[in-house]
């Protein structure tokens, strides 16, 4: 989902015609989208190591979460990772350097657009047309970042204890 806010915003900052921090070439674009679809996706290699024995998985997780939820006992439980060492890395290291690398490029190509639309508007294009975009931007930026924030808000109060509690246990 986020890869897709990445190509909406994007979009935005190259149709503005005094942006000079767009692509040249439509096959640097797509190497461009290809890497972001990529790194993210490598995270998905980690279910080539899931364990064989869920049964041993089961009583690892147990023993690194000693409290874990009801469900964990009453459905059916699915291991994806129980070694120590690639839950700490993905947890310090894989998920904050796809956090960096994929809102890093979409808050570059928001400054783009706020930089080209208010800061330094080009005199290429009408008072009109400039205002046009603007309003396009403020309403675009809206329909993608108030239903991220209002998921957050939601989410934050039950997901907060659980992340909390997970990233604490680790970092001991």
């Amino acid at each position: 989902m986020l890869v897709a806010l990445v190509y909406v915003f994007e979009c935005r900052s190259r149709s503005i015609q005094e942006n000079r921090l767009n692509f040249e070439s439509e096959t640097s674009r797509s190497i461009y989208y290809l890497i972001l679809y990529l790194l993210p996706s490598l995270c998905l290699l980690i279910y080539f190591i899931v364990p064989t024995n869920q049964e041993a998985a089961k009583l690892q997780a147990l023993q690194m979460s000693p409290c874990p939820n009801k469900e964990f006992f009453l459905e059916e439980t699915f291991v994806v990772l129980s070694d120590p060492f690639w839950l700490k890395f993905i947890i310090m290291f894989a998920i904050p350097a796809i956090a960096v690398l994929i809102f890093g490029n979409i808050i570059f190509h928001v400054s783009c657009c706020i930089f080209y639309l208010y800061m330094a508007p080009g005199a290429m294009t009408s008072l009109r047309t400039r205002l046009i975009q603007r309003r396009f931007f403020i309403g675009m930026f809206a329909q993608t970042g108030f239903p991220i924030c209002f998921k957050s808000y939601i989410n934050a109060d039950a997901e907060k204890v659980t992340y909390s509690k997970f990233i604490a246990h680790f970092l001991e």
